[in-house]
This record gives structure tokens, C-alpha cells and sequence, in this order.
């Protein structure tokens, strides 16, 4: 009995190693920085951008799941500190509290989202570090 030539395909071992090494693993490609900062700077424009950006993203790499989760969670927490504070102002004299503490949160939403999106940009992740976190 003879052997079947070499690379007949009859076993992984008699195939001859490919002329360019082996082939990389199918998968989404990894997202770059300036794609996944965008989902801070989205914030810039509200938070429905932001949550558009995250379900539209979401599902093509962890990497955009995680950045979305992260503006968003900010983006919920500014909503709820703008309802909050906007239902005490009708407090009478509690205007002269709330306003100023509105704007503090509506300055440090404006400054967060832009050192997000920097460091996203830079270093591929950034987590908020006075955010509550409603969406795990």
C-alpha cells in the first residue's frame, strides 16, 4: 500500500503550513479610541443621543457596551439631579439654592463628558467617578 501524497486533506497534519501563517480569529475588530469617545461627547448633545449611541453600538464589541453603559449612567444621573433640583426650586426661597446647584451639575456634566471622551480617546476606557450607576 502506498501513502496518499502530502496535502491531500485526508488529516489536519498532512496539510502543508499556509504560505502566510496562520489566519487570525474571525471577530468584530476591536474599536479605536475616537470611535468610543464618542459616546461621552454625545452627551454634549443630550442624553437620548447618548442612548442612541449605546443601542445602536451595543452588540459590536464590549468595548462599546461598556463606554455607552458609562455615558449613559451619567447621563441618568444628571437627569435625576435636574428633576430633583427643578422640583425643590418650586419651593418658595429654595430658587436661590437650587439654581447655582444646577448649574454646578449642568458645568461638571460639560467637564466630565470632555475628560471622558480624552481619556476614552487616549487610553480606550474611562469610568465617571461621581456617577451612580443605574445600569450595571
Amino acid at each position: 500500500m502506498t501513502n496518499p501524497p502530502l496535502g491531500d486533506g485526508r488529516s489536519p497534519r498532512d496539510v502543508p503550513p499556509s504560505l502566510y501563517g496562520q489566519a487570525s480569529p474571525s471577530g468584530p475588530p476591536a474599536p479605536t479610541g475616537a470611535n468610543l469617545m464618542w459616546a461621552h461627547l454625545l452627551g454634549l448633545v443630550g442624553w437620548l443621543a447618548v442612548l442612541i449611541f449605546w443601542l445602536v453600538t451595543r452588540e459590536k464589541h464590549p468595548a462599546y457596551d461598556r463606554e455607552g453603559k458609562e455615558a449613559m449612567n451619567l447621563m441618568l444621573t444628571v437627569v435625576v439631579l435636574a428633576v430633583g433640583l427643578g422640583a425643590l426650586s418650586l419651593i418658595p426661597f429654595a430658587v436661590i439654592l437650587t439654581v447655582p446647584l444646577l448649574l454646578a451639575v449642568a458645568i461638571g456634566q460639560v467637564v466630565f463628558s470632555i475628560i471622558a471622551a480624552v481619556r476614552t480617546n487616549s487610553h480606550g476606557g474611562y469610568r465617571y467617578p461621581i456617577v451612580v450607576r443605574m445600569i450595571p
